[in-house]
């Protein structure tokens, strides 16, 4: 790690952890749930994609399902930070963690 690369890293308050598992989510207090895929957990946040937009703002229920059986299941309650488009048409969703249901 370089000098500029560490100095980055010094001011994230948690280390992401870059993940390819899928993610169940709705908004809160709906029952329509809707499946992405993660992006990146880290202890302030989950990344996911969405096929449809969300909103800055949103709270999401979201249900993070490990690949293995090894890690249970990830249930949180998250809050939309930022959406970006992406390339094939998909959104990424960032969330900061409000709670940590499981």
């Amino acid at each position: 790690m370089n000098q500029d690369e560490q100095h980055y890293a010094e001011k994230r308050d948690f280390i992401r952890m870059f993940i390819n598992a899928p993610v169940d989510f709705a908004l809160s207090g709906s029952d329509n749930w809707s499946k992405g895929m993660g992006i990146d957990l880290s202890g302030g946040g989950i990344s996911f994609t969405s096929e449809q937009p969300l909103s800055e703002g949103d709270r999401v229920d979201i249900k993070l399902h490990p690949i293995t059986d090894v890690t249970p299941p990830l249930e949180a309650i998250g809050v939309v930070t930022r959406i970006d488009k992406c390339a094939d048409g998909k959104y990424a969703v960032s969330t900061k963690i409000e709670k940590i249901l499981s």
